[in-house]
């Protein structure tokens, strides 16, 4: 059986105010995460480990995290940061050095399989964990 409200309270409606204050919120937490994420993955990177799923990983959780609250739109924006986020760190961490950002876009196709596949993991994990709670 459920509790009747009091009289003066109010169920908790999400509306558009607060939810711009959620995915700004969100885009904040985001941001600290995806720079949490290229520092981690240029620490393991020259230990001589490989996880490049940690900028877009750690960015939708550090969204999800700060935006205290369940937002799609905001999972979608993670998302889409999360590629940028993880195509930069994989060519500055690897191959700044030798190459363009436009020539390695261009040859992106030549990395391999599992690289890609633990980018797209990454990507999604933006995704599931920037949705909020």
């Amino acid at each position: 059986m459920s509790t009747p409200l009091a009289p003066d309270s109010k169920p908790a409606v999400p509306t558009p105010n607060n939810q711009v204050f959620v995915f700004l919120r969100g885009l904040g937490g985001a941001a600290v995460g995806a720079i949490l994420g290229y520092f981690l993955f240029r620490l393991l990177y020259r230990s001589g480990l490989y996880g490049i799923m940690l900028p877009g990983v750690l960015l939708g959780t550090g969204a999800g995290l700060a935006a205290r609250s369940r937002s799609q739109a905001l999972g979608i924006a993670c998302a889409l940061l999360a590629v940028a986020a993880t195509l930069f760190t994989e060519w500055h961490v690897r191959f700044s050095q030798h190459n363009t950002f436009p020539y390695f876009l261009a040859h992106l196709h030549t990395l391999g399989a599992v690289p890609l596949i633990m980018m797209a993991l990454g990507v999604a994990g933006a995704w599931w964990f920037g949705q909020g709670r």
